[in-house]
């Protein structure tokens, strides 16, 4: 019901649990998580790599965060971007890297967090991987949950999503460090919306 108390805290518990995470942050948009993230981690003119590929509100959220997208070329079988890529493309000014599952078909999320293992090592610096699982509900990569591996796995709830809650995205985490400094800056800056906003949400639901 749409106003049932707690139903967001309820919601994020039964996808955690589905999923096997240990936190989940519900947000309007898939786009607003990925944003908070990257305030939220205080990054600020960092290069954050990316498929050439991919939606533009990915892009566009990096860029309203103070941060550079650096748009890589894709393989054209999966539209993905290969790990042979990311590495070349890595250096000291490198932030984040988005993985980004493409209709469902999985990339080898294990090699690019050795990949940048390496990298951080190199240049002594956190290189954050994002796994933008929003058309990869529940994906294995050589028998591997691929969310297995990210500090941030990103999932999305709009109409054309595999789940949906006709608007919405969630962000899952591991570490709880991570977590919770998403979780203030969420509960800081986003607000619950207002009456009319809820109706027109049915309407668009009926539409």
């Amino acid at each position: 019901p749409l106003f049932l108390e707690n139903r967001p805290q309820n919601f994020e518990k039964e996808f955690s649990k589905k999923f096997n995470f240990k936190y989940s942050l519900a947000f309007p948009y898939g786009r607003s998580a990925l944003w908070a993230f990257f305030k939220s981690m205080n990054l600020k003119n960092k290069e954050v790599l990316l498929p050439a590929y991919t939606c533009s509100v990915v892009a566009h959220a990096i860029k309203i965060s103070g941060n550079i997208p650096v748009f890589l070329d894709v393989d054209l079988e999966t539209f993905n971007v290969d790990t042979k890529v990311l590495e070349k493309y890595i250096n000291k000014k490198t932030g984040a890297v988005i993985l980004t599952n493409t209709f469902g078909i999985s990339q080898n999320a294990k090699k690019a967090t050795q990949i940048i293992k390496k990298k951080e090592y190199k240049y002594k610096n956190k290189i954050f991987l994002i796994q933008d699982c929003c058309h990869s509900f529940d994906s294995s990569y050589n028998n591997e949950k691929i969310t297995k591996y990210g500090d941030f796995v990103l999932f999305s709830f709009n109409i054309s999503k595999t789940i949906t809650t006709i608007f919405g995205g969630i962000a899952c985490f591991k570490d709880p460090k991570i977590y919770n400094k998403v979780l203030k800056f969420r509960d800081k800056n986003f607000k619950e919306k207002n009456f009319f906003d809820k109706i027109y949400l049915y309407i668009y639901l009926i539409l």
